[in-house]
């Protein structure tokens, strides 16, 4: 698993995007979503683990966006989770993490 090959981005129509990840051990599920936002000019980690509420993690710059990520995959490794299938891309007119509904396209 390595959840830094794919991170976050833009394309040239202005969409953000945003990267989520699934993880699964005995049945329980994280998700993990990836992105920046344009308004704060911040790089975005949403958490959400399994039936707690989601943590939001901001980050100024890349080089701490990218250590917390490689930490959060050595925990996930060390904590016997899995990867479910690839990650998701999701194409988006917003800069929120909170906004799923306005998803332009869900490409695996």
């Amino acid at each position: 698993m390595k959840l830094l090959t794919l991170c976050v981005g833009r394309r040239r129509t202005q969409r953000w995007v945003s990267m989520i990840w699934g993880f699964e051990r005995d049945g329980e599920i994280v998700r993990l979503e990836t992105r920046f936002n344009s308004k704060t000019k911040e790089y975005v980690l949403a958490v959400v683990w399994c039936e707690r509420l989601q943590s939001i993690e901001t980050y100024q710059d890349v080089g701490g966006f990218s250590e917390r990520l490689r930490a959060l995959e050595q925990q996930l490794v060390a904590e016997s989770w899995s990867q479910i299938d690839n990650p998701q891309i999701v194409f988006r007119r917003v800069s929120s993490v909170f906004h799923d509904d306005v998803a332009d396209s869900d490409v695996n």
